[in-house]
């Protein structure tokens, strides 16, 4: 504990990347009560670089005392501190954080609402969950294919009805891992209605193969003789690419 206050005043030093990183590393790694308050009380430091690496070490403790700070680490006008607070939140999983989460989907620059993306994804089952479904769908059209591909794979076994037709929509995006996020969570929803477009997906019809073994796996989830005769199918077609057929195979067999 006693190496925490220098490690501290150490990053106000202008060092090279693998010093700082040697630093931030050191600061995650001790433990301790004190540690927690000490690094609450650094994020009222002027530099920017302090605060972002004490977000990111806050962010490890998992330590309920810290949710309040990383909250509030949400509005710092650094663009690596408002990151560093979302993926501390998604790791303390403080149903506190949803709705500050949920208004981080807006924040002007992508990597925050990226990260705050990624972050609600963790909240799957809690008592709030449901409240960033809606929010989630609107980021499925951001301009920014990796907010996309965060806010398909967040509403993962979100279990929600309204996700479905986003979810199938996301299958048609631009981008190759939107499609493979999209797919891969449209299998925890088990819908009928999610069938066809997968089949489709599977197939590679509406472009760009990465979605295919994800689509393959998801068939299998929601089942079916349709879905079923899909998989079957594959098998049959020499055009199909190895995972494909290696993931037809697979979910064939656990299907029996």
């Amino acid at each position: 504990n006693r190496a925490i206050e220098p490690l501290i005043e150490a990053l106000k030093d202008e060092h090279e990347f693998k010093i700082r990183w040697s630093i931030r590393r050191g600061i995650k790694k001790i433990g301790g009560e004190n540690v927690v308050e000490s690094l609450i009380s650094a994020l009222k430091d002027d530099d920017h670089k302090v605060r972002e690496a004490i977000v990111e070490a806050l962010g490890g403790y998992r330590d309920e005392r810290a949710v309040g700070p990383l909250i509030e680490a949400l509005k710092d006008t650094h663009l690596e501190v408002r990151m560093n607070a979302a993926k501390g939140l998604e790791w303390n999983k403080d149903e506190r954080a949803v709705e500050p989460l949920i208004a981080a989907l807006k924040d002007e620059e992508k990597e925050v609402r990226e990260a705050a993306a990624r972050a609600l994804g963790w909240f799957k089952g809690g008592v709030k969950d449901k409240l960033a479904v809606e929010p989630l769908i609107e980021a499925l059209k951001d301009e920014e294919p990796k907010v996309r591909e965060a806010a398909a794979s967040a509403l993962e076994d979100v279990n929600d009805v309204q996700a479905v037709e986003p979810l199938i929509e996301a299958l048609k995006d631009e981008e190759n891992e939107v499609r493979r996020a999209a797919a891969k969570s449209l299998g925890g929803y088990k819908d009928e209605r999610a069938v066809e477009p997968l089949i489709e997906a599977m197939l590679c019809l509406n472009g760009g193969g990465l979605a295919s073994e994800s689509a393959a796996k998801s068939l299998s989830q929601i089942g079916g003789e349709r879905a079923i005769e899909a998989l079957i199918a594959v098998l049959k077609d020499q055009t199909m690419i190895g995972e494909t057929v290696a993931a037809a195979v697979s979910v064939i067999a656990v299907c029996q």
